[in-house]
């Protein structure tokens, strides 16, 4: 009976798992640069928090509109942060993009020595930016906020993903693996029993 309800939960898990895993790409993420790479390690994020340590090597000295950090979860923190200033041109958003590579020696060090980290250079190509871009980019890597529907998105996202990944591999193929353990104990402790009653 237990194994009869093992094996019915696990073949209801999997497609289940397989339905969230397969909604969660298709809806539009409205991070402009979501995870990417195996098991989302390549990350873009918010980096106007450096912009302290960094802005004694702007030829600019005004503050960015925004700032992306971007590295892999597996680089030992190591990272690259790219500022963009606007430039002062009539009706376009056009961008001087300045990159910056951090480096650390230490997870911890003064506020001079974590500016001594960071290796900046103005890129030579600019960016231009369609208004709806720019203000994107100002909310997710700027000094403004995501919206609560944003937000909602991203984690509604994420968790769709997280619970496929549940169904399928402890739902699914971790039952599966239980239902098949149960089955052998079962055999094995029948044919014990059979030879014990044949002598």
């Amino acid at each position: 009976m237990l194994k009869k309800k093992l094996l019915k939960f696990a073949i209801y898990c999997i497609p289940a798992g397989l339905i969230s895993c397969t909604v969660s790409p298709l809806i539009k993420n409205p991070h402009p640069h979501p995870p990417s790479g195996f098991l989302g390690f390549h990350t873009t994020n918010n980096g106007m928090r450096y912009w302290k340590y960094v802005e004694p090597q702007f030829k600019n000295k005004e503050r960015p509109d925004f700032c992306k950090k971007k590295m892999m979860a597996m680089d030992a923190g190591i990272f690259f942060l790219y500022c963009y200033q606007i430039k002062e041109l009539p009706n376009q958003n056009l961008y001087s993009i300045t990159k910056c590579s951090y480096y650390p020696e230490t997870s911890y060090g003064s506020f001079g020595e974590i500016q001594k980290r960071f290796k900046c250079s103005e890129k030579q190509e600019d960016e231009i930016y369609s208004d709806v871009e720019r203000d994107r980019a100002i909310r997710f890597f700027g000094d403004g906020i995501p919206s609560s529907f944003e937000v909602g998105i991203i984690n509604f996202k994420a968790w769709l993903a997280i619970i496929g990944f549940i169904l399928i591999v402890f739902g699914g193929i971790g039952i599966l693996l239980i239902w098949f353990l149960i089955s052998i104990f079962q055999i094995s402790f029948n044919l014990i029993k059979k030879g014990i009653s044949n002598r």
